[in-house]
């Protein structure tokens, strides 16, 4: 995270190429989550940056971003790895959340220091323009704590991840911070990818499967014959001497050929 302008932004840097080498990209906010790795792009109106007499390109406000199908083979580089991040995984409840929620105006890009997010509308707070609520840019990230024994671990939660994981399940255009510190709490187990110095890369729910203990397996073993005796009997309910032929089934008459009784 880094501040622009008095407002907190996400930015993540990865390794893009074609045939002629690899730079390094910075990507921006809403621009993170739509690159994918090993995938191809085509990029419009990037920025460069020199650093320490090393360049690298950045997106801006104009970038564009279109997905390509096109296969590129990339040149042997020594330089391919530096952004390899080792993870940790962890399968486990949300034990605590503490969510920062910003909007941003999607013209002037200024934040909005007061705002109801119940409302349908607002009115900028720097370029005074009324928009609906829904065209408002939001930003969201915090820390979620995880019960760790007797101890406590404090994950930080960038707006990329944490905005994916939320809207698979929920519209968050009218939702606060204390609505998702909630749904963060009672959605169950969740399994996180995080980083050694404990920044999430990656959330997603938990897939439970229910196992039968061997106490369980005799006790619902028992209730399945039950079921299947009881469900028996009407079928056994008629018994023969042997030698004796069982009595014929009743048949069935066909309510159109009955005649109607006469008086």
């Amino acid at each position: 995270m880094v501040t622009v302008r008095d407002s907190e932004s996400e930015v993540k840097s990865c390794q893009i190429g074609d045939q002629t080498g690899t730079i390094q990209l910075s990507l921006w906010d809403g621009q993170i989550d739509r690159v994918q790795l090993g995938k191809t792009y085509m990029f419009t109106n990037l920025s460069t940056r020199s650093f320490n007499g090393k360049t690298t390109l950045t997106t801006t406000r104009n970038t564009t971003i279109i997905h390509s199908s096109t296969t590129i083979t990339l040149p042997n580089t020594s330089n391919t790895n530096d952004f390899d991040t080792q993870t940790n995984t962890l399968t486990q409840t949300v034990e605590g959340s503490t969510i920062t929620i910003k909007k941003l105006c999607p013209k002037c890009h200024s934040t909005q220091q007061s705002i109801n997010i119940k409302d349908n509308f607002h009115r900028c707070t720097t370029c005074k323009i009324l928009r609906k609520q829904s065209s408002y840019i939001t930003k969201c990230n915090g820390a979620l704590i995880f019960k760790i024994g007797e101890d406590e671990l404090s994950l930080a939660i960038p707006n990329s991840v944490l905005t994916k994981f939320i809207h698979k399940e929920k519209d968050m255009t009218f939702l606060d911070a204390q609505d998702i510190e909630e749904y963060l709490l009672t959605c169950g187990p969740v399994s996180v990818n995080y980083t050694n110095d404990n920044h999430i890369v990656e959330i997603k729910k938990a897939i439970c499967e229910t196992e039968l203990t061997s106490e369980e397996a005799p006790e619902l073993e028992q209730e399945l014959c039950s079921i299947t005796d009881a469900v028996s009997l009407p079928s056994t309910s008629i018994k023969t001497n042997p030698g004796e032929k069982r009595p014929a089934a009743p048949e069935t008459i066909d309510p159109k050929q009955t005649q109607p009784l006469k008086d």
